[in-house]
């Protein structure tokens, strides 16, 4: 997401915000700290491990912050001389991207493995860069910037960067497939963009009636390719903003003036912010269509007074500033619900109250959570979680192969009735029936232990049995 944008006056009249008719989540929020000199905080991307990338305010200046829930929250500190820098964008391996600057109009981007930052340059357009999002496979986007201040949406892959805008443009985000969010034009005639195989698609405005003018930013895109955004409209030269929705297939529609959208998840939940009746702003996430006010969602004894959400990672965590004693970042989790599920253990001929398995959330290619834990006499387990959304939930236990459930939903009410059936004979735990499987079943034929994969004291032909049966087979 273009984070740049936050930067500006948000000047926009309230209305109420109306309630949710669907099933209500509740969360928790986390004080991210403060750094040494903060006097403000913008936490501006959370990946899907619960990493999150910012910035804060120090004195006349800025920095970039990463906070995680291991290592709390510390400081990026700006290039070579400059005063200030932003980090705005996070991915899943911890790769932040950002700006770094003295003036204005000297912005270089940068990226971050780590916290010290390494220049990004873009020698077709001038001096200046900023990196505003990046992905897991490494690519990054933002904008170049010449002499004049004219930007250039572009894209960076193996550390050489490209335009893929006109002049006047900058891209926002990029999904894991490489498609690009972004806008380009200046003042009324701005419109939201999507580039994808090195076609830029404008995303047009809503078809509002009753405004002077529309003009659009893309701020950010789904792994599916759904878009979300901010609308500015005039009347008779006074500006209204709504945030709005756009896919290939539906075109574009807005959320309702009095609002902002800045980030969407695969499940395709918006995050943002509108306007209360009083004035005042606050932190809002869609749900269904419908905005919602997250302070009303809140603990009630938090003393949280929470003003803008400004990203959400797929498990439904979201990020975002606001005030607790002052100026804070914050990160809203979904309070715990429960996950349950029964296992079948093959050829067990053991006490089940004996036996532990590993549970994994996975999104991808990517661990979410792991959590061991021990089954009851009806083969069944139970723990909470905090996260919401789709996952493919993997068990496995000892000398049985990994089994997966596909696209599992927890939702606000958690996820029961998963059943998985293991298949027996990984002696050496490599998720395989193969010959080692054998050699160490040899090795201890007779004995207890090691090789007693069915569990009843002794290893022995019918152990041997199981593992001839399973030969060949390889777990999820």
């Amino acid at each position: 997401m273009n984070r740049f944008y936050v930067w500006g006056v948000l000047a926009i009249l309230g209305v109420a915000l109306a309630p949710s008719a669907s099933a209500q989540t509740r969360y928790r929020v986390t004080d991210l700290g403060l750094i040494s000199g903060g006097t403000w905080y913008q936490p501006q991307a959370i990946n899907d491990l619960g990493e999150i990338a910012g910035t804060a305010g120090v004195g006349m200046d800025a920095r970039g912050f990463r906070w995680s829930q291991a290592g709390g929250i510390s400081v990026i500190l700006p290039l070579g001389t400059d005063t200030s820098c932003g980090a705005y964008g996070i991915n899943n391996l911890g790769t932040i991207v950002g700006r770094s600057w003295s003036t204005p109009d000297d912005s270089r981007g940068f990226v971050a493995p780590a916290n010290t930052p390494q220049a990004m340059s873009l020698t077709t357009v001038g001096p200046w860069t900023a990196g505003n999002a990046i992905n897991d496979s490494g690519e990054i986007v933002g904008y170049g910037m010449d002499s004049i201040g004219r930007t250039y949406a572009a894209r960076w892959v193996g550390g050489v960067g490209i335009v893929i805008g006109p002049v006047h443009s900058a891209a926002t985000d990029i999904n894991g497939s490489g498609k690009i969010a972004g806008y380009f034009g200046i003042g009324a005639n701005r419109r939201g963009f999507v580039f994808e195989n090195g076609s830029l698609t404008d995303i047009g405005v809503p078809s509002t009636p009753g405004y002077d003018t529309a003009a659009t930013s893309a701020e950010a895109m789904n792994s599916l390719g759904r878009v979300v955004g901010t609308t500015e409209y005039t009347l008779s030269g006074a500006p209204f903003y709504a945030g709005f929705d756009w896919t290939s297939q539906s075109g574009i529609s807005d959320f309702g003036v009095e609002s902002r959208t800045w980030d969407i998840n695969d499940s395709g939940r918006p995050v943002g912010f509108g306007r209360l009746t009083t004035g005042a702003a606050v932190a809002v996430v869609w749900e269904n269509g419908v905005r919602v006010n997250l302070n009303t969602r809140l603990d009630s004894s938090t003393g949280w007074s929470l003003s803008t959400a400004f990203a959400i990672n797929n498990s439904g965590w979201i990020v975002g500033e606001g005030w607790r004693q002052g100026p804070r970042g914050w990160l809203a989790k979904p309070i715990p619900v429960t996950l349950a599920g029964t296992v079948n253990l093959a050829d067990f001929l053991g006490t089940y109250t004996t036996q532990n398995v590993v549970v994994e959330l996975r999104q991808g290619p990517y661990l979410i959570e792991s959590r061991t834990v021990a089954l009851n006499a009806s083969r069944a387990f139970s723990f909470t979680v905090e996260r919401r959304g789709s996952f493919d939930i993997f068990v496995k236990s000892s000398t049985f192969l990994r089994k997966k459930l596909a696209g599992v939903t927890i939702g606000d009410t958690g996820a029961s009735g998963l059943v998985w059936t293991l298949a027996n004979g990984d002696v050496d735990g490599n998720n395989e029936v193969n010959s080692d499987d054998f050699d160490l079943l040899v090795a201890n034929f007779g004995g207890a232990g090691t090789g007693d994969v069915n569990r009843d004291g002794v290893v022995n032909s019918d152990d041997f049995d199981i593992l001839v049966r399973n030969f060949g087979l390889l777990g999820d």
